[in-house]
């Protein structure tokens, strides 16, 4: 988050015609809407770990797309098998 000198930011606004109050009251505002805005380092960062969750999410993927053509591997076999025995009957 960037830092603003307030105490310049202030002066400035008084040299440019604010009274001390409203130049406190605009510093005020500023400050709070600052702690609202993300930086682009914070972008960045979100950035990173979103990449790193959906990498995880695809791993994961990966693991049950190969667990679900086994089951339907050992599936068929458990049903060739079955109905090989009932031929036998």
């Amino acid at each position: 988050m960037p830092i603003v000198d307030t105490l310049s930011a202030s002066e400035d606004l008084k040299a440019a015609g604010f009274t001390e109050d409203q130049a406190r009251a605009m510093i005020r505002v500023y400050t709070h809407i600052e702690d609202q805005v993300a930086t682009k380092e914070d972008l960045h960062n979100l950035e990173e770990r979103l990449s790193l969750k959906m990498d995880l999410l695809r791993r994961e993927m990966d693991i049950l797309k190969r667990d679900i053509r086994l089951s339907v591997y050992a599936t068929g076999i458990a049903i060739a098998g079955f109905l090989a025995a009932l031929e036998l009957l």
